[in-house]
């Protein structure tokens, strides 16, 4: 049984979530984190959109540019900050040109990031082209046992979400493959322009992309007023979540909050 998605982020825009679950999108996965570590300028859009649609989410991806594991680490807590709670399956996206060729260094740096994702909760996997994989991961594929999804596109032509691709050209890897990217140009109602289309045979996500409970700690120099913009709220909607503020002046440093 396998499942038919798309994975987006701000290079899509703003997205129609109704028109996509009414396209026939059964799963999203987002991109959650920019190369600042900043969230991805639609991410909070996305997961809210997707939520309000029906779409279940298959995980959040954190394109990689990680060469150490001390930095592999550090991005690691920079999605989990931006998570702030939620436990979605966290893709580890590695294809780009600064971590080729580092030998068993990327499989500490895979490993060390996926130790911090899952110790949050969070389940953990790997994305990436079928040529990487065979070039930079396989040699040492016994040193990796995460789960993959992996990018192979047998047709050039553009592609509508229903079209089914063929079974024959499905990536064979040593690995569990969670999932095939199998056009990176697809047409689908709801997303301006092209947008990558994936098989998914693993439902890592049971249910929808309901928003949970989301705490913050404050920091110095933060206000209410600027914690409900950053989280797309009010702050008297902030105050009806906390019985302890009583005050829209009196909060305090280390002071966990309810947003939403």
């Amino acid at each position: 049984m396998s499942a038919k998605g798309i994975d987006v982020s701000s290079y899509q825009g703003v997205i129609n979530w109704g028109k996509v679950a009414d396209a026939g999108v059964q799963f999203a996965v987002l991109k959650v984190i920019r190369k600042d570590r900043n969230p991805d300028k639609q991410f909070e859009n996305n997961w809210a959109g997707a939520a309000e649609a029906g779409v279940p989410l298959q995980g959040v991806y954190n394109y990689s540019y990680a060469v150490t594991v001390a930095k592999a680490k550090r991005d690691a807590r920079a999605v989990l900050g931006i998570l702030a709670g939620r436990t979605p399956m966290v893709w580890l996206d590695v294809e780009d040109t600064v971590v080729k060729g580092l030998g068993q260094t990327l499989t500490k740096i895979i490993n060390a990031y996926g130790e911090i994702i899952t110790a949050a909760g969070c389940r953990f996997g790997v994305y990436t082209g079928l040529s990487f994989y065979n070039s930079y991961i396989k040699p040492y594929a016994d040193q990796v046992t995460c789960p993959f999804w992996i990018a192979r596109y047998p047709d050039s032509a553009s592609m509508s979400i229903t079209t089914d691709p063929k079974d024959s050209e499905r990536p064979r890897i040593v690995h569990d493959l969670y999932g095939w990217q199998y056009s990176r140009k697809g047409r689908v109602a709801g997303v301006s322009g092209y947008v990558d289309l994936n098989e998914f045979y693993i439902d890592v996500e049971m249910g929808k992309a309901t928003s949970p409970t989301m705490t913050y700690t404050v920091k110095s120099g933060d206000t209410l007023s600027a914690i409900a913009k950053k989280y797309g709220t009010t702050v008297s909607a902030i105050m009806a979540l906390n019985s302890s503020i009583t005050d829209v002046n009196r909060i305090y440093v280390n002071q966990v909050i309810q947003v939403k």
